[in-house]
This record gives structure tokens, sequence and C-alpha cells, in this order.
């Protein structure tokens, strides 16, 4: 078992939220530290249009079974490959976050939603925003969430 576990960017690809908490409080040792990060729900779901300053709701924040075709976070990284269009995503709302971490046992230290273009800490240090990412969309919505919470085996 384990006294520190991190998952970063990887949260989203999970289709069953329950299930990958599930499996953190077994890794854990009381008192361990679980540091989630992982795209902001809204970032996933908006875009900026292309040659404006507006930024456009392009998915649905409460998606069937929270599950978002096309990889519409990913491709905003990785372009039109091809792979982008076979992945599946899926929306981690931070209520949905917090709600099941308390109710698998850990005890929230902390909530993050560092803005791209700040020097904002999280619990680790945040890289700047990369330059495909634009100022705009950045200064409006967060590009991540991050959940900081300890494993309390008596909750």
């Amino acid at each position: 078992r384990f006294d520190l576990i991190i998952s970063v960017d990887v949260i989203h690809f999970c289709s069953s939220l329950d299930d990958f908490i599930t499996a953190c409080a077994k890794l854990a040792k009381p008192e361990t530290q679980l540091i989630l990060s992982m795209p902001h729900p809204l970032d996933m779901i908006v875009e900026r249009t292309p040659n404006s300053n507006q930024i456009v709701v392009r998915q649905n924040y409460f998606p069937e079974n929270n599950r978002i075709d096309k990889a519409c976070y990913w491709r905003k990284f990785a372009g039109k490959l091809e792979l982008t269009t076979e992945l599946i995503e899926h929306l981690c709302r931070p209520s949905d976050v917090i709600n099941t971490l308390i109710q698998k046992g850990f005890r929230i230290e902390g909530v993050w939603e560092p803005r791209g273009n700040s020097s904002e800490l999280a619990p680790c240090r945040y890289r700047a925003a990369e330059p495909w990412v634009t100022e705009v969309l950045r200064a409006c919505v967060p590009p991540d969430l991050v959940v900081k919470s300890i494993f309390d085996e008596q909750l």
C-alpha cells in the first residue's frame, strides 16, 4: 500500500469514477495523500470560435453516463489525429469527484482551479499555459481541476 497516490490527467478516461476512487482506496494506507489532477469539466465542453474572442459551449455539462465521444477535450492538444476520433472521455464534475471521495473514506484537504496563465500554485508546481492554448480561453475557463484528499479508514 502507498503513502502518496497522484493521478494526472487520467481520470477522465475512466468510465467509472466510483471504480477509480475505490481502487485508490484499496491502494491507500491510513493518512495517504491522494492528489487528482484532471481537465476542468468546463474546459472539456467549451472552445474558442475561430477568429473571435467568443467562447462557445460545444458539449452538454450533463451528458449521458458523463460520456463525451470523439475526444473533444483531448483533440485540443492532439489536433485532428485519427486516434482522437476513437477516444472516449468522461466528464468529472467537481461535485461528483468530491462526493465520491468522501463516500470512499477520503477527507478533502483542498480544491484548486488554477488559471492557465497565472502563477497560482496547486499542491504541485503548475506549468504555464501551452502555446496552442489561447489566452482568451484561459482567462475565462480554468484548464484543470485539482483535488487533494487524505484517506481515513474510519470515515
